[in-house]
């Protein structure tokens, strides 16, 4: 038993509930839980640092244009793209 089933047990014990309603199963199923998210997490970010020197660069070049030419020469599909690499970075960090 580690020390998370102990706390858990503990907690349970402490909060009213009854020694039959707290069951070692139920803290180890709330550590695979855990373990199972924290990895879930740990590829997201390993997926956005995949994508996100992609993204960098686009950005940098559509803003490079930006900067050296004039705002009313700037071509639609400039700025579109732009939204279009913004709106795929809120999406996959779930910002909208």
């Amino acid at each position: 038993m580690n020390n998370y089933t102990i706390r858990q047990l503990i907690k349970n014990i402490f909060s009213g509930k009854d020694l039959e309603d707290v069951s070692l199963k139920d803290a180890q199923k709330n550590i695979v839980m855990k373990k199972q998210k924290r990895k879930q997490l740990k590829n997201h970010a390993r997926n956005y640092n995949e994508e996100s020197p992609k993204i960098n660069f686009k950005l940098q070049y559509y803003f490079s244009n930006l900067h050296k030419s004039k705002v009313q020469e700037l071509h639609v599909y400039c700025l579109k793209s732009i939204f279009q690499e913004l709106d795929k970075i809120c999406k996959f960090w779930n910002l909208i």
